[in-house]
C-alpha cells in the first residue's frame, strides 16, 4: 500500500469518527428533551422489558439444553417430570408450619427464661437498702459456709495425716487411710467452677442413667439420696455397689464403695477393675457399665483362693494425687460435650446390654433349673442305656458300628480328646467319623458316669446334613430322634431336656454364642466338614480359639475329609489323628484315557475354532509326545485340538454309550458345573436313546430343586433300568447316593466371588481342587468297586489347587463385620487378622464403606461403631438389606407383605421349573405378574396359596402352577420368626397397627427402595426394545428367572430396584421391581438441587421446579428426624410433628400416579 493511500484511509476514518460523535451528541440531547414525555417513557420501559424477557428466554433455553445434555449422560433423553399436587403441597406446608411453630415455641420458652433472669437482675438492682443488707448477710453466710467446709477439709486432712502415720505401725488402719484419701480426692474434684458446667446437660445425663438402671435392675436398684445410688447383686455372697455422683457427673467420675462379705483382697481386686473400667468413660455415662462389669469381676475373683472378709471398701475413680495442706483448690474446666453419635452409641450399648442381661438371667434360671433336674435326667438315661443292651435291634446296630474303620481308633480318639484341649480328626469317605466320634464321647460319659458334665454339639455345614446325620445316629442308638440325640436347624428342631448330643448348623451355634459367649452349658464342640471353610466356619474358629484360653474344660474337635489338615493343627497348636476310609477300590481315568477308550476324534471342531485354540492353549506335537508317549496317534491329535476349559457334551454322550453297553447296571453320577450345563446335557440326552424310560431313569440334582425332587436321586430304579444323575457339586459331600458305581467328573464348578471394586457378585466357572476331585471319585466306591472318569488331563490335575479358596476371601463381609461389632469382639481389622486365612484389605474396606452407606456403621471417637440401625440389623438373621426393609416396613405400617418378600429372598425361590416343562412353568408364573415386579408377583402367588385352608388342596395348587409348597411353608414359618424378632426389638407391638398400608403397592415399593437402594437400574426403551443400565456397570440384563425376562411392553416408570447383580457371561440382575420417582426422591441417596432439576447420587435425575424440590428436600429432613427417633427408641410413640411427617410422606407416596 502506498503512502498516499494510507493517508486517504486515515483521513476517511477520522471523518467517520467525528460524524459518529456528533450524531451521538444529538441523540443524547433528544433523549433529554423527551424525558418528561410519558408516552416516550412507556415506550422505553416496554423496550427494556422486552429485552429482559428475551434474555430470560435465552438463559432458560440454555439451561434446558444443559439438562438434556446431562440426562443423556445417564443413558436417557426421555426423563420423568415430577410435580406435587395442590393437596400434597398443602399437607407439606402444614407439616413445615407445625415444625416451625414447635421451634418458635421452644425459642420463646428459652427467651422467656432469659427475660425472667434479666428481670430478676433488674429487681435485685432496684431493691431497697434493707434487701441489700439481707443480700450481704446471705453472702456472709455463704462465705461462712465455705469457711466451714474448708475447715472440715483441713480437719479431715489432719486426721488423714494422723491415720497415715498410724498405719506404719498398725496395718489395721489401712482401710481408714484409703477411705479418707478417697474423700479428700472427691472433695477437691467437687470444688469445680460453676461457670464451666452446663447444669441442664448434667441433669439430663443423670436422668438417663437413673432411667436405665431402674429399668434394667428394678428390684436391685435403690436411690438413697439425690446423688447416692446403689445396686445389689446377690449370689453366693451379698455384694452391693454404692455410687456417689459428683455435681459435674459425667464430666467427673463417681465415687465407688463396696459392701459385701468378700475378703479384702477380693474387694480390692473388684474395685481396681471398676476403676480401670471407669477410665473408658471419656466424659460419658459410666455407671451402667460399672454395674455390668461388677458381675464379671465378681465371677473372676470367686474362682481364686481368698482370705477372710472385712466390712467395706471405698474408693474414688478420680485419679489420686499427693495430698498436702498447701494443695491449691482444683478447678475442673468444662470438657467437650459428647456428640450425638457418641450419645447414640452409649444409649444403644446400654439398651443391648440390658437385653443381653435379661437373656442371660433367663438362661441362668433355666440352667439352675436344669442343674436341679440333671441328676434325675441322667439317672433316666443310664437306666435306658442299660435296658437297651439286651435288645436285638440295638445289638445289631452295635455290630454294624464295629465294622467301621473308626472303631479301631476309638481308644486313641478318646485319649486325645480327654487329654488335649483341641484335636483334629481326618477321615476319608466311609470312615465313620461323622456318625461315630460324637457317640464315642457320649458312650465314654455313660460308662464313666460323667453324663452330668457332658453336653455335645456337632455342627454341620448344611441343614440336610444336620438332620440326616442326627436321624442316623438316633437309629444306631435304637431311639427316637429328639431324645438323647437331637438336631436344631433354622425354623426346625427336635430336642428335649434329655438331649445330650445336638446336631446343628454352624449358624445355630453362632446364634447361641450371642447369648452365651462362653458356651458354659457345652462340654464338647465338634466342627464337621471343617475343610469346607465357609465364612461361618472360619468365624466360629476365631471364637473357639479364644474360648480355649478362658474355658479350660471345653473340648474342641475339628473333623475334615481331607488329609491336609496342617492349617488347622497349626492354628490351634493341637494334635491330629487320621482314620482310614472304607471305600471299595475305584479305577481312576483321565481325559487321555477316555479318548483312548472311546476312540474319540475331534473332527467336529471347525477350522476357525481350531486356529483360535491353536494360537492360545494348544501344546506342540513334541510336548504331546513327551506327555503321552504310550497313547495312540488319534488320542494325541485329539489332545492337541480339544480345549479342556470348555465342556464337551459329545464326549460325555460317547462315554455314556460305552458305559451303558456294559453289564454293570449301577447308577452313573455326572458332575456338571451348574444348572445351565445340566439343562443342556439333559436336552441332548432326551433327543437320543436315553429318552427311553423303560431303559433309563434320568434324574437331575441341584440346590434350586424342591426336597421332593431331590429325593428322586435316592430312589432305586426298576429292574434292568439304569439310573443316570446329572448333578452339581451338591453330591460331593451334602448327600450320598449309595447305588452309584460310576462317576463322570467334568472337573468344573460354579463359584461366587464378590467384586468389591464393582459392588457385585461374579459367578465364575473354575477348576475344582484336588480335594474336590478326590471326593467325587469316592462317590463311586460306596457299595462296591467303581470307576471314575475325569474329563481333564493328568497334567491339568497336577496343576489344580490342593484345596478350595476359602469363602472368607471371596464373598462380601458386611454381615460378618456387623456380627463382630454386635458381639463386642474388638476392632474389625484386629479380629480379621485373627482369621485362619485373613481376607484382603480391599474386602474389608469395601464392606465398611457399604455399611456406612447403609447407615449401619459410623465413625465415633476415631473408632467404627454400630449405629442404632446397625444394632437392629445385626440382630436379624437375614441379609442386611432385607433387615433394613423390614424395619422401615414396620414404621410405614405395611409389615406383612414386606415380611413375605424378605422371607422369599432368604430362601430358595418357590417357583419350580422342571426340565421338561420349563416354558409352560414360566408362562404360568408370568400370568400373575403385578406392576412389573418380581416381588409383588411372588406376593400374589403367596396370597393365593395362603387363602387355601386344606393342606392337600395347597399341594395340588402348587403342583398345577409349578410352585413349591414346602418353600411357601418355610416362608410362613420364617415370617413368624421375623415378627417375634421385631417384637422383641420393639418395632412391632402385639396390639398395635402394623398393616394399615399393606394393600398399597406404592408403599410396599417404597419399602423396597429403603432396603435395596442404591441397587437401581435405569430403563431405556427405543424401537420397541427395552434395555437396563446401571450407574457403574453399563448395560445389565434381566435374569431368565425374572417375570420381566423378555418383557418389551411399555414401562410407566423409568427406574427399577434389584436384589442381586451377578456377572457370568453377562451382567445379570434378578428380583426386580419398578419404583416411582417419589420413593427414590424421599429415600434415595445424596440430594442435589439445580435449576428445574434434582439429581440423586449424581446420576438419577428428575425434572422438577425449585419449589417442589425444596418441599421434597424438607420432607426428607423431617423423615430422617422421625426415623432416627424411632431407631433409638423403637417402643416409643411418634411425637405430633413426627406423626404428621410420616402421614404426609405416606399420603404423598400413595397419591403418585
Amino acid at each position: 500500500m502506498t503512502k498516499k493511500s494510507l493517508k486517504d484511509a486515515k483521513s476517511k476514518k477520522n471523518k467517520n469518527k467525528k460524524g459518529r460523535t456528533k450524531d451521538s451528541h444529538k441523540k443524547t440531547k433528544s433523549e433529554i428533551r423527551d424525558v418528561n414525555n410519558p408516552n416516550y417513557m412507556k415506550k422505553v420501559q416496554a423496550r427494556k422489558t422486552s429485552k429482559e424477557n428475551e434474555e430470560k428466554q435465552k438463559i432458560q433455553k440454555r439451561l434446558e439444553k444443559q439438562v438434556e445434555n446431562d440426562l443423556s449422560v445417564s443413558h436417557t433423553t426421555d426423563f420423568q417430570r415430577v410435580d406435587i399436587s395442590h393437596q400434597n403441597m398443602q399437607n407439606i406446608k402444614k407439616l413445615l408450619e407445625f415444625s416451625y411453630k414447635q421451634e418458635q415455641q421452644d425459642e420463646e420458652e428459652d427467651d422467656e427464661e432469659d427475660e425472667d433472669d434479666s428481670d430478676s437482675d433488674e429487681d435485685d438492682e432496684d431493691e431497697d437498702d434493707e434487701d441489700d443488707e439481707d443480700e450481704e448477710d446471705d453472702e456472709e453466710d455463704e462465705d461462712s459456709e465455705d469457711e466451714n467446709v474448708q475447715e472440715e477439709r483441713e480437719t479431715a486432712l489432719q486426721l488423714y495425716e494422723k491415720i497415715k502415720s498410724k498405719t506404719k505401725t498398725d496395718p489395721s488402719f489401712s482401710t481408714l487411710e484409703s477411705d479418707y484419701e478417697a474423700f479428700l480426692s472427691w472433695y477437691d474434684c467437687s470444688l469445680y467452677s460453676k461457670e464451666s458446667i452446663n447444669q441442664e446437660e448434667v441433669d439430663n445425663v443423670r436422668q438417663d442413667e437413673l432411667m436405665v438402671l431402674s429399668s434394667v435392675y428394678p428390684d436391685e436398684f435403690q436411690v438413697h439420696e439425690q446423688d447416692h445410688l446403689s445396686v445389689k447383686r446377690t449370689e453366693d455372697d451379698s455384694v452391693e455397689l454404692h455410687m456417689i455422683m459428683p455435681k459435674d457427673y459425667p464430666y467427673s467420675t463417681p465415687i465407688l464403695y463396696l459392701n459385701s462379705t468378700l475378703s479384702t483382697e477380693q474387694e480390692l481386686n473388684i474395685i481396681v477393675q471398676l476403676v480401670e473400667k471407669s477410665k473408658e468413660a471419656n466424659q460419658g455415662p459410666i455407671m451402667y457399665d460399672l454395674v455390668c462389669h461388677l458381675e464379671e469381676a465378681y465371677r473372676q475373683v470367686k474362682n481364686e483362693q481368698v482370705p477372710k472378709p472385712r466390712p467395706s471398701t471405698i474408693i474414688s475413680t478420680t485419679e489420686k494425687k499427693p495430698l498436702t495442706t498447701s494443695q491449691p483448690q482444683q478447678t475442673i474446666t468444662k470438657r467437650h460435650k459428647p456428640s450425638e453419635t457418641q450419645i447414640e452409641h452409649q444409649l444403644m450399648q446400654q439398651y443391648f446390654e440390658s437385653r443381653k442381661k435379661h437373656s442371660s438371667d433367663h438362661d441362668h434360671d433355666h440352667q439352675q433349673k436344669t442343674f436341679e433336674q440333671e441328676e434325675e435326667i441322667c439317672k433316666t438315661l443310664y437306666q435306658e442305656h442299660s435296658k437297651k443292651q439286651s435288645k436285638s435291634t440295638f445289638q445289631y446296630m452295635q455290630q454294624q458300628r464295629s465294622k467301621l474303620p473308626s472303631h479301631s481308633k476309638q481308644s486313641q480318639i478318646m485319649d486325645l480328646i480327654n487329654n488335649k484341649k483341641a484335636v483334629v480328626i481326618t477321615g476319608q469317605t466311609g470312615s465313620g467319623k461323622t456318625t461315630q466320634v460324637a457317640q464315642y464321647i457320649l458312650d465314654h460319659a455313660i460308662a464313666n458316669h460323667i453324663l452330668e458334665a457332658t453336653n455335645i454339639i456337632c455342627t454341620q455345614p448344611r441343614r440336610i446334613s444336620a438332620t440326616s446325620v442326627a436321624e442316623r445316629v438316633a437309629k444306631e442308638r435304637d431311639e427316637q430322634i429328639g431324645h438323647s440325640i437331637g438336631y436344631s436347624i433354622r425354623l426346625e428342631s427336635k430336642k428335649s431336656k434329655f438331649t445330650k448330643l445336638l446336631f446343628c448348623t454352624t449358624g445355630i451355634l453362632l446364634k447361641m454364642l450371642e447369648s452365651d459367649p462362653n458356651l458354659n452349658s457345652i462340654s464338647h464342640v465338634i466342627i464337621d466338614e471343617v475343610h469346607e471353610r465357609s465364612i461361618e466356619i472360619d468365624f466360629l474358629l476365631i471364637i473357639l480359639r479364644r474360648l480355649i484360653y478362658s474355658r479350660s474344660n471345653l473340648k474342641i474337635i475339628l473333623m475334615s475329609a481331607t488329609v491336609s489338615s496342617d492349617i488347622f493343627t497349626n492354628y490351634f497348636n493341637c494334635a491330629t489323628i487320621e482314620i482310614p476310609g472304607r471305600t471299595f477300590p475305584v479305577a481312576e481315568f483321565f481325559l487321555e484315557h477316555v479318548i483312548e477308550q472311546t476312540n474319540y476324534t475331534a473332527s467336529h471342531i471347525q477350522k476357525t475354532d481350531y486356529e483360535n485354540h491353536q494360537q492360545s492353549t494348544i501344546p506342540s506335537e513334541k510336548q504331546i509326545n513327551q506327555l503321552y508317549p504310550s497313547f495312540s496317534k488319534n488320542t494325541k491329535n485329539a489332545l492337541q485340538i480339544l480345549d479342556e476349559t470348555k465342556l464337551n457334551y459329545d464326549l460325555i454322550i460317547r462315554l455314556l454309550n460305552q458305559i451303558c453297553n456294559g453289564n454293570d447296571f449301577g447308577a452313573i453320577l455326572i458332575f456338571l458345573p451348574g444348572l445351565q450345563e445340566i439343562t443342556n446335557l439333559y436336552n441332548l440326552m432326551n433327543q437320543s436313546q436315553y429318552k427311553q424310560k423303560d431303559k433309563y431313569m434320568l434324574v437331575v440334582l441341584h440346590s434350586s430343586l424342591s426336597s421332593a425332587q431331590q429325593q428322586l436321586a435316592f430312589h432305586s430304579p426298576k429292574k434292568n433300568v439304569r439310573k443316570i444323575i446329572l448333578s452339581t457339586n451338591i453330591a460331593e459331600t451334602s448327600v450320598t447316593i449309595d447305588d452309584v458305581t460310576t462317576v463322570i467328573d467334568c472337573g468344573k464348578m460354579k463359584q461366587m466371588q464378590h467384586l468389591s471394586n464393582l459392588s457385585m457378585n461374579n459367578l465364575k466357572e473354575i477348576w475344582i481342587s484336588k480335594a474336590n476331585a478326590k471326593q467325587r471319585m469316592g462317590r463311586a466306591g460306596r457299595v462296591s468297586s467303581g470307576t471314575c472318569y475325569h474329563l481333564f488331563t493328568t497334567k491339568t490335575y497336577q496343576s489344580m489347587d490342593n484345596e478350595q479358596c476359602p469363602e472368607m476371601k471371596r464373598i462380601a463381609l458386611d454381615q460378618f463385620i456387623l456380627r463382630i461389632k454386635l458381639m463386642g469382639m474388638g476392632e474389625i481389622e484386629s479380629v480379621m487378622n485373627q482369621c485362619i486365612e485373613p481376607p484382603q484389605e480391599s474386602q474389608i474396606k469395601s464392606a465398611i464403606s457399604n455399611l456406612k452407606k447403609l447407615h449401619a456403621l459410623v465413625n465415633c471417637n476415631d473408632r467404627l461403631e454400630l449405629t442404632a440401625l446397625g444394632y437392629h440389623l445385626a440382630t436379624l438373621p437375614v441379609d442386611i438389606r432385607m433387615g433394613k426393609m423390614m424395619i422401615y416396613a414396620s414404621m410405614f405400617k405395611c409389615l406383612d407383605p414386606v415380611l413375605t418378600i424378605a422371607a422369599s429372598m432368604s430362601l430358595q425361590s418357590p417357583f419350580v421349573s422342571p426340565m421338561n416343562d420349563r416354558d409352560l412353568a414360566d408362562q404360568i408364573h408370568k400370568s400373575q405378574m403385578v406392576e412389573k415386579s418380581d416381588h409383588l408377583t411372588l406376593l400374589k402367588w403367596y396370597h393365593e396359596w395362603n387363602r387355601i385352608s386344606s393342606k392337600e388342596s395347597r399341594i395340588d395348587f402348587c403342583r398345577l402352577n409349578f410352585l413349591s409348597d414346602k418353600t411357601f411353608c418355610q416362608m410362613q414359618d420364617l415370617k413368624r420368626e421375623f415378627v417375634n424378632l421385631l417384637t422383641e426389638i420393639g418395632f412391632v407391638s402385639r396390639d398395635g397397627d402394623s398393616d394399615s398400608n399393606s394393600n398399597d403397592e406404592k408403599v410396599i415399593k417404597a419399602c423396597l427402595v429403603c432396603g435395596l437402594y442404591p441397587n437401581v437400574l435405569l430403563i431405556k426403551q427405543e424401537n420397541h426394545q427395552t434395555t437396563m443400565h446401571t450407574a457403574k456397570h453399563g448395560q445389565a440384563f434381566v435374569h431368565p428367572s425374572s417375570v420381566l425376562f423378555k418383557d418389551d411392553s411399555t414401562f410407566r416408570d423409568k427406574y427399577l430396584v434389584y436384589n442381586e447383580m451377578t456377572k457370568t457371561t453377562r451382567v445379570y440382575v434378578r428380583d426386580l421391581s419398578t419404583v416411582t420417582p417419589y420413593s427414590l426422591l424421599l429415600f434415595g441417596g445424596t440430594f442435589d438441587k439445580q435449576t428445574n432439576l434434582v439429581t440423586l447420587d449424581k446420576w438419577i435425575k428428575f425434572k422438577m421446579d425449585s419449589k417442589c424440590a425444596d418441599m421434597i428436600h424438607l420432607l426428607r429432613v423431617e423423615c430422617v428426624k422421625a426415623l432416627a427417633h424411632k431407631m433409638m427408641n423403637p417402643k416409643s410413640e411418634y411425637s405430633s410433628s413426627e406423626k404428621l411427617a410420616m402421614s404426609t410422606i405416606i399420603n404423598l407416596i400413595k397419591s403418585e400416579k
